[in-house]
């Protein structure tokens, strides 16, 4: 799960990087609110990303649960969304929707804190190459 939602969080950021925000300042300007700018403008330019990313996800996760549905080798080697399929198509276990609400807000914290470290580098790089930009400026 973790992996599958580093995948979406690469395509989807590479989308948002090469869209920028200048839309979204534009559509400000023109008068839109900061969630009309986001749902009208930035939504619908991020849909064919938000679209890929789905599917990406979606065949990455089908592919690996066919995998371990073909190489369990009996019930020692039942995987977790082994279980949850299995109990899904039979009454569901208290234990079970808890472990699957566990594994997400796990997955979800991590991806979190990711992102919180990209955001910290990516300032980090922007102010390192504004100060160099002054640098040059200065020389020429």
């Amino acid at each position: 799960m973790t992996f599958t939602f580093a995948l979406v969080l690469v395509i989807v950021r590479g989308r948002l990087l090469a869209i920028g925000q200048e839309y979204e300042n534009t559509a400000m300007d023109l008068g839109a609110s900061p969630w009309q700018a986001l749902t009208r403008v930035l939504l619908r330019m991020l849909a064919p990303a938000l679209i890929a990313a789905a599917a990406v996800a979606f065949a990455v996760a089908i592919d690996d649960f066919v995998i371990a549905q073909f190489l369990s080798g009996g019930a020692s080697s039942v995987t977790i969304p082994m279980r949850l399929y299995a109990s899904a198509r039979s009454s569901a276990r208290p234990s079970i929707n808890a472990l699957a609400s566990i594994l997400l807000l796990t997955s979800g914290l991590i991806l979190g804190a990711i992102a919180l470290v990209l955001r910290r580098f990516s300032r980090r790089g922007e102010a390192a190459e504004s100060g160099s930009r002054a640098i040059a400026d200065l020389r020429f």
